[in-house]
């Protein structure tokens, strides 16, 4: 897999949802990702416009990108969201968001590091697709995940409060900040979807088995009473 920053800005709306500047898609996951050294960036981008002739894009997004790459193969970085795009070994491709101050990073690092059991301070890990590839994701202070603060939380699977007790399935409750979901969520898959306006969390073990998933939603969603305890994640 190849992924090059494609720098469409994203722009949050007054009510919450996902703007794409440019529309290319309708749909899209974006993760915050790990930033790592430029001289280990070089062989992400290697061979990187052949693949991206082969991928299924349009003449417009392949002008978009030409326009963009430098000879080192990185773009400039503008705006307050920038975009990656993927260019997959089967010329599937996608488009992911991050913030500007992230780069672009090398799967084989990031799955050495998992290898190792290296685990960094403050940090989660993400495990994404069925090949399990992970990635590292700061936790809380970036500004892209503050998204989820103030938001209430529905948890669709049996998952463990800051106190070690279980929380049942459909437990509701509001999330302040990501201090205990770091301590308790390791490997956390996140998506959004902007239909529906929810960010999902879900928890996986290295084996990629699931271990539970639990929605973000914003305020102003409608959010159907509960008889269960609320709990705050702070």
């Amino acid at each position: 897999m190849i992924i090059i920053s494609d720098l469409l800005q994203l722009q949050m709306g007054d009510d919450g949802q996902q703007i794409s500047e440019a529309h290319l898609l309708d749909k899209f996951e974006f993760y915050e990702l790990q930033e790592i050294r430029r001289q280990d960036r070089g062989p992400i981008f290697r061979d990187f416009l052949k693949r991206a002739r082969t991928a299924d894009l349009n003449s417009s997004m392949l002008k978009f990108i030409n326009d963009r790459l430098t000879p080192r193969g990185v773009g400039n970085l503008t705006g307050t969201v920038d975009k990656f795009l993927e260019i997959h070994d089967d010329h599937t491709h996608v488009l992911t968001s991050t913030h500007k101050r992230r780069r672009a990073f090398n799967d084989a690092i990031i799955a050495q590091k998992f290898q190792k059991k290296e685990v960094l301070h403050e940090q989660i890990q993400c495990i994404r697709g069925a090949n399990t590839t992970l990635i590292y994701e700061p936790v809380p202070k970036s500004d892209t995940f503050r998204i989820a603060e103030g938001m209430r939380v529905i948890t669709t699977a049996t998952m463990m409060d800051k106190d070690g007790e279980n929380v049942p399935n459909g437990t509701m409750g509001t999330v302040k900040s990501f201090t205990t979901l770091r301590d308790h969520v390791h490997f956390v898959n996140i998506q959004f979807d902007g239909s529906h306006k929810t960010q999902r969390f879900g928890r996986k073990n290295p084996d990629g088995t699931n271990v539970f998933t639990f929605n973000f939603q914003p305020a102003y969603a409608h959010i159907p009473s509960s008889p269960r305890k609320n709990y705050e994640w702070s």
